[in-house]
């Protein structure tokens, strides 16, 4: 499909629209600007406001808004605006660089198989959390799979997502990638539906091709549709690519069998079957990994390999940055299948954090960021992990990208006073001071005794008068430089105080 190029149109008085993505049967999605976080985002327009369209932006919106996974695609605003003289519903997402998957495999063709198998279990990781939130996705296909720029996947498009126990009204989601019980029993829901949508998948990432999509094209649809319920109706993967060991193509055949009660059983046991093909995974986690992900370890084993596993993540983090990237589509697996000991767990995660610390003040900050980054994982709440994390962005003047972290530690706690100093700079590191002003504001309002907001406001008032003068907007200078040196003063006043106050307590 091309991309319309769409220029200069301001959509709900905040978003430019830039280009097309992509339209379906309720609307069309734009890439943007953002005015107010200065970035790229993604806009999903819905048609006018109908009856059956406001069910499907409803069930879109409930889908995505209870949802939280590293490798689920989250979504940043939902409204209504006026759009080609009508009133529409909206929802902004964050915009994926690398595109979906189906346009990147028409482009690069059939993936290395270690390729494909990385992009499967980022996958099956977002899938078993909304499965085990009782949600099913029902339209799992590359095109619902979108990338970054560093290769990571985000599975997208949860309109017809639904619960096991809340069945659909009609056979939903792609002929080409739906379980033959899909388009004949609207009843029978559960995971195996998603298995074997990932299991097209995997077969497409592996081939090339969609097995069914050449039928169709070559029989019609009627065929297509048949050869789901046939056995050996596509042709086999070794077949089509010598370099797919013999094992990871049965594994992927298995997850597309005809008959529900022979694919795999849920996303668990897709992860232990396709898991010794991703050597890297291997590599930091180990040969024992599995038996973290089965069910048949015992408490007393769990906690033998739980510490052994500590010890060797340990290690792993004292000397690699790369390799810990990869832990990202096993930290959901690992929380949930390890006999955990949930004081042992907060021990470990302070003592991590009290590492990350240690690291960041030497100047450390990539091996920093590992532990951060392994702890808000573990601990989704945990603010100075998040705060911590921006603040290293900062310093490697990454500001777009810290704001994300620090927007996370403020969502945890909205009364994190150094968290709102911090996304302050990085606001006026992209110099949208207004953006800056307002949340030294806020911290100042949350503790007026600390210096801290007082001097990186001054800061952004002096850049504000020079910015004034050289717009020969004196006057608005004038203020700007006022302004600055009430700040400085306080900031002073109260920096000498705790001086003294801590000369005291050591004399």
């Amino acid at each position: 499909m091309s991309k319309e190029i769409v220029e200069n149109i301001l959509f709900a008085k905040k978003y430019e629209l830039k280009k097309l993505l992509g339209w379906g049967a309720h609307g069309e999605v734009y890439q943007a600007f953002d005015f107010i976080y200065k970035d790229d985002v993604a806009v999903k327009i819905f048609f006018s406001n109908r009856e059956d369209v406001l069910r499907f932006v409803h069930k879109e919106l409930h889908s995505i808004s209870r949802l939280s996974h590293p490798n689920l695609l989250p979504f940043r605003e939902f409204g209504e605006s006026d759009w080609k003289g009508e009133n529409v519903h909206y929802i902004v997402t964050p915009f994926m660089e690398g595109g979906n998957l189906a346009a990147f495999l028409h482009k690069k063709g059939a993936l290395e198989p270690l390729e494909a198998v990385n992009i499967a279990v980022q996958i099956i990781c977002a899938l078993s959390y909304m499965h085990k939130n009782h949600c099913l996705h029902r339209d799992v296909k590359p095109a619902n799979i979108l990338l970054d720029k560093s290769g990571n996947v985000v599975l997208a498009d949860f309109s017809i997502s639904t619960s096991p126990e809340c069945p659909a009204t009609g056979p939903l989601g792609t002929p080409e990638y739906s379980a033959p019980e899909q388009l004949s029993d609207v009843n029978m829901q559960d995971a195996r539906m998603d298995v074997y949508g990932l299991g097209v998948t995997l077969y497409e990432m592996l081939s090339g091709i969609n097995p069914f999509r050449e039928i169709h094209k070559k029989q019609g649809q009627g065929a297509m549709l048949q050869s789901k319920y046939l056995e050996d109706r596509i042709v086999r993967l070794s077949a089509l690519n010598p370099k797919i060991p013999v094992e990871l193509a049965m594994a992927v055949e298995k997850m597309m069998n005809a008959i529900p009660e022979k694919r795999y059983q849920n996303m668990e046991e897709t992860l232990k079957a396709l898991s010794p093909f991703s050597h890297k995974v291997e590599d930091i986690l180990g040969e024992t990994a599995l038996t973290f992900i089965g069910h048949d370890a015992s408490p007393r084993r769990h906690n033998i390999l739980w510490k052994e596993k500590i010890k060797k993540l340990h290690d792993f983090l004292s000397f690699s940055w790369e390799k810990f990237k990869i832990l990202d589509i096993f930290v959901f697996f690992i929380k949930k299948r390890f006999f955990w000991d949930e004081k042992q767990l907060e021990k470990n995660i302070e003592r991590w954090f009290e590492s990350a610390q240690n690291l960041r003040e030497k100047g450390h900050w990539k091996k920093a960021l590992c532990f951060y980054r392994y702890i808000y994982f573990l601990k989704p709440d945990h603010t100075r992990a998040w705060n911590h994390s921006g603040d290293i962005l900062v310093k490697w003047k990454k500001y777009k990208q810290a704001l994300k972290f620090f927007n996370k530690a403020i969502l945890q706690d909205p009364k994190y006073y150094s968290a709102y100093c911090h996304r302050g700079f990085a606001y006026s590191g992209i110099k949208n001071f207004t953006r800056a002003l307002k949340d030294y504001d806020v911290a100042i309002a949350l503790d007026s005794n600390k210096p801290q907001a007082y001097f990186y406001r001054a800061e952004v008032y002096l850049k504000l008068t020079l910015k004034n003068i050289e717009e020969k907007k004196f006057k608005n200078a004038a203020q700007c430089y006022h302004d600055m040196q009430q700040d400085l003063i306080m900031a002073k006043k109260l920096s000498n105080s705790a001086l003294s106050e801590l000369n005291q307590s050591q004399g």
